[in-house]
């Protein structure tokens, strides 16, 4: 697709994606979002990481792996994290809540619908309880089925649409010819909904991620030496909130039909689901 004076490649296949991520460089490069750069030196900001590309982006990321991203670093954020989500479990006991940040939303909403799934979370959460309780990291090796969850609704509702990349060499895909300079755009949300992909794809089904044999399907987080900075801590962050939420409470949901979502940058729903607890 020709947009505007940018050319445009969309792949929705993980061999692909595995194709693009053995090309990258040391620099894998994103499109320059112009208008947000034009705000913050306006404002005279700093862009930030996330902003950035070239040797600027990869000194600015080293620097911020080792505080981040690394297991020793989320360590630190735990006892805060596991704090406010027991906090929130034991808000739940006195009031009935209609929504959450979008991926925990949309977990719960599938578990509603699924109730044999989340009998099965809340049977593998309590047996873990003793313990996560006494350390709050291990509930990232603890409920393996409760991971598997959060990477099926990662599946069928992605935060973002898609991943891009601005190739720095040429390179074949599927017989085809693209450039350098090229930006590719792999396309999540095509990629989890794809039956070619995923057996049965509007099935919410946990276990499939189970299979260690899944390689490049679970890219929500990116990939590569540019995957989302705050990885970690967010996955650490939903799988103890919905530890603590599971293990304490059922939910229900009187809606049962799909939900539609609309592109705002990123995929958001454009109603919220009805969640009773």
């Amino acid at each position: 697709y020709d947009v505007g004076r940018r050319q445009i490649v969309y792949v929705m296949l993980p061999e692909h994606a595995e194709q693009l991520h053995r090309a990258e460089n040391l620099y894998p490069c994103r499109m320059h979002l112009e208008p947000w750069m034009a705000y913050r030196e306006d404002r005279r900001q700093k862009p930030g990481v996330f902003l950035l590309n070239g040797p600027e982006w990869r000194y600015n990321r080293l620097q911020l792996n080792p505080k981040v991203l690394s297991p020793k670093a989320v360590q630190k954020f735990l006892p805060m994290v596991d704090i406010v989500a027991r906090d929130f479990s034991e808000t739940l006991k006195k009031k009935v809540l209609q929504n959450t940040a979008f991926p925990l939303m949309m977990t719960l909403f599938e578990l509603a619908r699924n109730p044999s799934v989340q009998q099965a979370l809340r049977q593998e959460s309590l047996a873990a309880e003793p313990s996560i309780s006494a350390d709050p990291q291990r509930v990232t090796t603890e409920v393996p089925l409760l991971r598997a969850a959060l990477k099926e609704t990662l599946r069928l509702y992605p935060v973002g649409a898609f991943l891009e990349r601005i190739l720095s060499s040429d390179l074949v895909l599927n017989n085809y010819l693209i450039p350098a300079g090229t930006l590719v755009h792999l396309c999540l949300y095509s990629m989890g909904r794809n039956p070619a992909v995923f057996l049965s794809p509007e099935q919410y089904n946990p276990e499939r991620w189970l299979d260690s044999r899944q390689s490049f399907r679970h890219l929500a987080f990116g990939f590569g030496v540019r995957q989302c900075l705050g990885r970690r801590l967010a996955e650490v962050e939903m799988l103890l909130f919905l530890h603590h939420v599971l293990k304490s409470f059922h939910v229900e949901t009187p809606h049962r039909e799909d939900v539609s979502l609309s592109y705002r940058f990123v995929l958001m729903p454009t109603s919220l689901p009805l969640l009773t607890f």
